[in-house]
């Protein structure tokens, strides 16, 4: 007759749950709190760039809204830009940014009730004012360069006028943040086209004529 043997399969091996052990735990998160660092580093680099790429853009785009509220409305309408100090009310920003200015038409349908003078002795409402915040490597105006008068404005507070017509306004934005990055914004009236440069060298023979 055959005994039967009931064989015990176990080991030092075979007796391991599954799953890690401490030591593998530390290893883990210190792998993925390198790869965290090393992530928030690159992400970081990168804000002022995107910030600044961000700000020219909106500046296009508000532009390109003057120019279609002077056609639309048959008025005058126009960009004031601020290069002043920072805002007792606005301790977050610099201070520095632009005012989008409108008349003619009816003003009822605006949320601001503050109206300004032009330089032309036309009375503007303020339909909006964009602020350049002052946070770590925040963005800031260097100048703008007419291309009508040719003249460059470095300070003060400049405007650029949008006729009806839709043929005027035409000028280039250099904008900047604190850790040397450089962007340009160039507005062509001709072609009602906003261009944008990876630099602060472009000028008025950029423009698509």
């Amino acid at each position: 007759m055959c005994k039967a043997y009931s064989i015990q399969r176990g080991s030092c091996a075979g007796n391991r749950t599954s799953g890690f052990t401490f030591l593998e735990l530390i290893i883990v998160m210190a792998l993925l709190g390198i790869m965290f660092t090393m992530g928030a580093i690159k992400l970081g680099s990168s804000i002022p760039k995107y910030r600044l790429r961000t700000a020219a853009r909106q500046l296009g785009s508000n532009i390109e809204r003057m120019r279609l509220a002077a056609i639309n409305r048959g008025a005058l309408c126009g960009i004031r830009y601020h290069f002043d100090e920072q805002e007792p009310s606005r301790p977050e920003t610099t201070g520095q940014g632009y005012s989008l200015l409108i008349s003619g038409g009816d003003y009822s349908d605006l949320n601001s009730d503050s109206i300004v003078q032009g330089y032309q002795g036309i009375e503007f409402m303020v339909l909006d004012r964009v602020y350049f915040h002052k946070s770590y490597h925040g963005v800031e105006l260097l100048s703008i360069e007419m291309r009508g008068t040719q003249r460059t404005f470095s300070s003060g507070e400049p405007d650029v006028y949008f006729a009806p017509t839709g043929n005027t306004g035409s000028h280039i934005a250099k904008l900047a943040t604190g850790d040397g990055r450089r962007y340009t914004m160039i507005y062509n009236a001709l072609t009602g086209a906003v261009d944008f440069h990876n630099t602060e060298q472009a000028g008025f023979d950029d423009f698509e004529d």
